[in-house]
C-alpha cells in the first residue's frame, strides 16, 4: 500500500517537474515519452463552502 503512494508522488513529482518545464536528469524519458502531457490522476480536492 505504501509503495503505491510512494509511486503516486513520484509521478506527481515527475509531472510537477514537467510542468515546471524543468528536465528530470534522474529518469530517462523511456518511460515518458511525452513529458508535456503525463496521465496523473489526482487526488479529489474536497470542497468546503464556508457561509
Amino acid at each position: 500500500m505504501r509503495k503505491s503512494i510512494l509511486v503516486a508522488a513520484a509521478l506527481v513529482a515527475i509531472a510537477a517537474s514537467a510542468s515546471a518545464g524543468i528536465p528530470s536528469m534522474t529518469l530517462p524519458n523511456l518511460t515518458y515519452p511525452e513529458p508535456s502531457a503525463p496521465t496523473v490522476p489526482q487526488p479529489p480536492v474536497p470542497q468546503v463552502d464556508r457561509g
